[in-house]
Parts: C-alpha cells; sequence; structure tokens
C-alpha cells in the first residue's frame, strides 16, 4: 500500500513506537484497583492472556501455508486485533466506572 520502502518503514517505526504503550498504563490499572490478596492472581491471568494473544504469528504462518498472501494476511489481521483490543479496553473503562460508581453509593 506504501509508494515506497522508506514511507513503509517510516510508518512501520511508529507503529512500533506506539504499539506497546498500552501495557505500562493496564498493568498499573491492574494493580491499583484489586486488593494485595488478589494482585497475583490477577497478573497471572493477564500474562496467560497476553501469552495467548501472542498466537497471531502462528495464525499467520497457518495463513501463509494457504497461499493467503502476507499483505492480505498483514492487512487484515493487524487491523483486525488492534479493533478487538480497543473493544475490549473499552469494555473494561466502563466496567471499572460501573464498579466505582458501586462503591461510591456504597460509601454514602
Amino acid at each position: 500500500l506504501a509508494p515506497s520502502f522508506v514511507l513503509a518503514q517510516t510508518f512501520l517505526f511508529f507503529e512500533y513506537l506506539v504499539a506497546e504503550c498500552w501495557f505500562g498504563p493496564a498493568v498499573a490499572v491492574l494493580q491499583d484497583v484489586l486488593p494485595p490478596s488478589q494482585r497475583g492472581t490477577a497478573q497471572g491471568i493477564f500474562s496467560m492472556l497476553t501469552t495467548v494473544g501472542n498466537i497471531a504469528p502462528v495464525a499467520i504462518g497457518a495463513a501463509l501455508s494457504a497461499d493467503v498472501p502476507l499483505r492480505d494476511a498483514l492487512l487484515v489481521s493487524v487491523p483486525a486485533c488492534y479493533a478487538a483490543a480497543s473493544l475490549g479496553f473499552v469494555a473494561v473503562g466502563f466496567s471499572l466506572r460501573t464498579a466505582a460508581e458501586a462503591k461510591t453509593e456504597k460509601a454514602e
């Protein structure tokens, strides 16, 4: 899709620069909202789900083995995974807001 290799690499650089910016805040929020007795379990579940999410390279390799061009496999998989992650973060945000509101009402 990019007209030149240099332009493609430039966009790839910026994608890599911001691709993992979610990780630090996600772990910080996870540790902040849970009581100390549940933090280890939550961190373990988070790490396990992150590992499961790393199956994408295997799935892309399977698509390539099925004669799907790399360009098409990446053009579909990368935006789809980012969209799914975005929806997950929105859902968690609503869940945390609801929990915080319920906690505030309970305290009053």
